[in-house]
């Protein structure tokens, strides 16, 4: 668990991880319950813009644009 007083890139691989196993629940949930296709690439681009989306909405990088988490060095 990341303290309070964990530093950005602490809490920027926190959310990569929580938004990983958010997002293969749900591409193993359509494969099993929904019979579709597993599909990396939209994965991977649903993780990109739900990581932005509740980035600026859930954490205190608001002021982040699309533009420089794209390009976020850990």
């Amino acid at each position: 668990m990341i303290s309070s007083s964990g530093n950005k890139k602490d809490k920027v691989i926190h959310g990569i991880v929580l938004i990983s196993y958010w997002n293969k629940w749900k591409m193993v949930n359509g494969v099993i319950f929904a019979g579709e296709n597993p599909n990396a690439t939209k994965t991977l681009e649903e993780m990109k813009s739900l990581g932005y989306l509740w980035m600026k909405n859930r954490s205190t990088f608001r002021c982040m644009s699309w533009k420089e988490l794209c390009n976020f060095f850990l």
